[in-house]
């Protein structure tokens, strides 16, 4: 009915699968209405720009590349302090961002100085928290005492309330007064209200306009969906298509639904890894594949290819197409392999012959290794799901697209 494309990407594992860039791929049709629509500043997307590494946090990935417009869902928490440094930062690299093209949903939750010191006070490191008030904001939220962007639009900005609101103990006070600003969070948040929109009618506008094409950002990935993941080792929202839908308040067709996931899997953080346990290249693989948090530079867990998880996510959201992305980090390891499925916690691991090759350079998918080829292709026929992009290095370009697939 309409000739724009809407799309959806999501991670199919337990996220840092290299969704930022491949959704900059998609983002590159300029005008691209980029949406992010859960999660938090802890969500770390690495990218390039004419050679030069960016990394959002909260913006999404769509506000690199000029004539975008980029838009922070209403499922997202923000913490106005860091997304303000964010817009700056990205602003230092020549791009042009302002409320004409970064648009921030009036419903958006914020990060309050006490929940980033309920966060680091708790010290719910058993769950891999970050510390950076995600989980309590969230939490704030559906206690339905948090405090939305537009609340503050309407003179709720007063200390002393907040605190009764939220009910902050004697040790968050004191904390925030040791460590953190209350006047930056302020001067902040009032900055931000320029950005603030009711973000409805402008992506329906825009969805009706034939014009543009519109991307849905997932952050994190299907693993730790906070209904779906490994609970309670998981995020604090909805990472699959629904949090589209419930993070946006708008309903649109999305018939280009891909999964991205790499031809291993690595976790960051605590929770239940058995395809790590007996995984013989961890350390390798971690310094090859530079498999450490975006965000955080924690080192990820590094494992196999668990394929039963990658069918649970297209399963989720309905992926009807795959990104394969850094299968050139597994150049040059003695044999590969994927995990089939279970016998009982046990993983069932099929090993395929490995290659030498740098494939860095390969444009063609008949122009890879045979063992290479054959182990992408076993991937795609255990899951059963195309593989149309393979990634085969750090660079944009470094990609190649199996276009012989309907």
């Amino acid at each position: 009915m309409f000739d724009m494309t809407n799309r959806l990407i999501v991670g199919t594992q337990w996220g840092d699968e290299g969704k930022g860039r491949i959704v900059d791929i998609f983002c590159g049709n300029v005008p691209t209405l980029g949406i992010r629509y859960q999660g938090g500043p802890n969500a770390g997307h690495t990218l390039y720009r004419k050679g030069v590494k960016i990394v959002v946090r909260q913006l999404p990935t769509s506000c690199i590349t000029e004539g975008n417009v980029s838009i922070i869902g209403n499922g997202c928490v923000i913490d106005p302090c860091s997304l303000l440094e964010e817009i700056s930062k990205v602003r230092s690299e020549g791009i042009e961002l302002s409320p004409n093209n970064v648009l921030i949903s009036e419903n958006v939750h914020i990060i309050t100085p006490y929940h980033i010191a309920r966060d680091m006070l708790d010290q719910n490191v058993k769950f891999g928290t970050t510390g950076k008030g995600i989980g309590p904001c969230y939490e704030s939220k559906y206690r339905r005492v948090g405090l939305r962007i537009k609340d503050v639009a309407d003179k709720l900005l007063v200390q002393d309330e907040i605190e009764t609101r939220l009910e902050v103990t004697d040790d968050e006070r004191n904390y925030v007064k040791d460590n953190l600003s209350w006047e930056k969070f302020r001067v902040s948040i009032l900055t931000l209200l320029n950005y603030i929109k009711d973000i409805r009618p402008i992506i329906m506008k825009a969805h009706h306009s034939g014009n543009w094409d519109i991307v849905f950002e997932g952050a994190q990935a299907y693993g730790l969906d906070i209904d779906h993941g490994d609970y309670p080792y998981i995020s604090t929202s909805s990472n699959t298509i629904g949090g589209a839908f419930t993070g946006t308040g708008v309903y649109l067709p999305i018939d280009f639904r891909m999964g991205v996931l790499k031809p291993y899997s690595t976790r960051v953080g605590e929770g239940p890894f058995e395809v790590g346990d007996i995984f013989p290249f961890d350390e390798e693989l971690r310094q090859e594949g530079q498999e450490f948090g975006a965000t955080t530079g924690r080192p990820r867990k590094c494992g196999w290819l668990d394929c039963g998880q990658i069918k649970n996510a297209i399963m989720a959201n309905g992926i009807n197409v795959l990104a394969l992305t850094k299968l050139d980090v597994l150049s040059g390891f003695p044999y590969v392999g994927m995990c089939l499925g279970y016998n009982g916690k046990d993983p069932v691991i099929k090993t395929m012959e490995g290659w030498d090759e740098d494939i860095s350079g390969i444009r063609s998918f008949d122009d890879l290794p045979e063992s290479c080829r054959a182990f992408v292709e076993s991937i795609e026929s255990h899951i059963g799901i195309p593989i149309k992009l393979v990634s085969v290095g750090p660079n944009k370009e470094d990609l190649i697209l199996r276009s012989q697939e309907s």
